[in-house]
């Protein structure tokens, strides 16, 4: 398992989406942003209108292009629906003509967007995709998410909803390698005098 801020590198964003279409027909999306230069990570779900699983991930890939298009960024965007990501790499593939017309439009929202997309496998220990599909699945039942119980690969602490985005900034583990900051006078003048009190 990977920390999401590790992933990838330069300027653009990592942005991680899930869906969720329930058996009464409630649906919802949820996806994670990682921004590498601000070493930040911000969680974004909402309830959504859809009438299968399939246009329930493709309206997640989209609303992450929106999102990346709002931040005036560039992004790989990564899904674990392999049919998505069928639609746009490889849009031969599945011929019907409705599905066609679905691959020419998200081609279009990701090149506008300056966004690509990428497959990431589902429920393999990625955090961005673990956290996407709990956020997703909040969304469809309008719950508050649960907290993540994810494990931290460098100091292997499992992490809760609070320490989630210290995690995937610095570990336990690397904070310890930090070297503190260099003394003051004012803090070797209060050393001094603590010294003398004794």
């Amino acid at each position: 398992m990977t920390r999401l801020i590790d992933i990838a590198r330069g300027p653009g964003l990592s942005i991680y989406t899930d869906a969720s279409f329930l058996s009464d027909g409630r649906a919802g999306i949820g996806f994670i942003v990682v921004d590498h230069a601000q070493r930040s990570v911000t969680e974004h779900r909402a309830r959504i209108t859809a009438r299968s699983s399939m246009a329930a991930e493709v309206l997640a890939v989209s609303h992450a292009c929106d999102h990346a298009a709002t931040l005036r960024r560039p992004a790989t965007i990564y899904t674990d629906c392999t049919e998505v990501e069928d639609a746009v790499n490889q849009p031969g593939r599945r011929r019907r003509d409705a599905w066609i017309e679905v691959s020419h439009w998200l081609k279009q929202r990701l090149d506008e967007t300056h966004c690509v997309l990428s497959y990431v496998e589902g429920h393999s220990g990625n955090l961005g995709n673990t956290r996407a599909d709990q956020l997703a699945k909040a969304a469809a039942r309008g719950e508050e998410p649960r907290d993540p119980s994810l494990r931290c690969p460098d100091c292997g602490e499992m992490a809760n909803a609070v320490t989630f985005r210290l995690h995937v900034t610095v570990c336990p583990i690397r904070r310890q390698r930090v070297t503190p900051p260099p003394r003051t006078q004012q803090h070797e003048h209060q050393r001094k005098a603590r010294r003398g009190r004794r």
